[in-house]
């Protein structure tokens, strides 16, 4: 497989997390309390948390389909899964969550980062 497989299956697979992670949380958000361990205060706030996880969803399946044509797209899910990190780092770090809150989505997003940059498209540079 090359290179451009490679960040496409990456972006389907990014795209299949956040669809999980929006539709429990604007459909479910019971269930997702009980997978994140999480308490969810204000359920008009879950529900537009779960809106925006299924827009980027679709954005990552949209972006997989021509990953090349949508480079710069791709650097805003890099900027997006380094935000989930920082932040999740932080309530972690800082005592606001335990590491079974905050650990495994760290950990989901590095690995799903370093595909991404990995497998990021590089530009050609023209001589001269």
């Amino acid at each position: 497989m090359n290179r451009s497989k490679w960040l496409r299956l990456t972006l389907v697979i990014l795209g299949l997390y956040w669809a999980l992670y929006g539709a429990l949380m604007l459909f479910s958000p019971g269930i997702a309390e009980a997978m994140f361990s999480i308490e969810l205060p204000d359920r008009i706030l879950t529900s537009f948390t779960g809106l925006s996880g299924l827009v980027i969803a679709l954005m990552a399946f949209l972006v997989s389909t021509d990953p090349e044509k949508y480079a710069l797209l791709v650097w805003a899910f890099v900027a997006l899964l380094i935000g989930e990190i920082l932040l999740n780092g932080y309530f972690l770090l800082s005592g606001k969550q335990t590491f079974q809150q905050a650990g495994p989505p760290i950990v989901i997003t590095a690995v799903l980062l370093v595909l991404l940059l990995v497998f990021q498209p590089r530009s050609e540079i023209a001589p001269g």
